[in-house]
This record gives structure tokens, sequence and C-alpha cells, in this order.
């Protein structure tokens, strides 16, 4: 994918980007040390391209159910601003 680059796969190589980095934060069994941890910062860079993407989406459609059929369930966002 990486070597047919175009918007649609530049999109979805960064969205799966975010996915590893989720996992990876996930399966650290280490203790947090301090808030400066590298993982919160990688929640909140995870965090921020969500917000992101569902503004893209906002703009894009004006109804409230036309953004939630091209967007993640609001539970699976409402668990990334949580953490």
């Amino acid at each position: 994918m990486a070597l047919h680059k175009n918007n649609t796969t530049e999109k979805t190589l960064e969205f799966i980007k975010m996915c590893e980095m989720l996992w990876n934060v996930f399966n650290d069994n280490s203790p947090l040390q301090s808030i400066t941890d590298q993982r919160i910062t990688k929640l909140n860079e995870v965090l921020n391209y969500f917000k992101s993407w569902k503004q893209e989406f906002q703009q894009t459609f004006h109804r409230r159910t036309d953004v939630s059929q091209h967007f993640i369930t609001w539970q699976t966002m409402f668990d990334l601003e949580v953490m």
C-alpha cells in the first residue's frame, strides 16, 4: 500500500498507524511512571487524530446520522476520550 500512495491509501496508512499505537500502549505491561510517560503522549496523538477525523466528517456531512454512519461508533469515541 505504501508503494502506491494516493489520498486514500495515505489515510488508510495513517489509520493503521494510530491503531498500532493504541495496540502497543495497551500491550505494554509496565506501569506509568509519570504524566510525561511517552504512552500518554501517544494516546493524546491518537485522540487528536480521531477528533480531527470526526471534524472532517462534520464538515462534509451536515446530519448527525450521516456522520455516525461514516465514523467510528460513539461508544468507541467515548472510550478514546475517557482513556
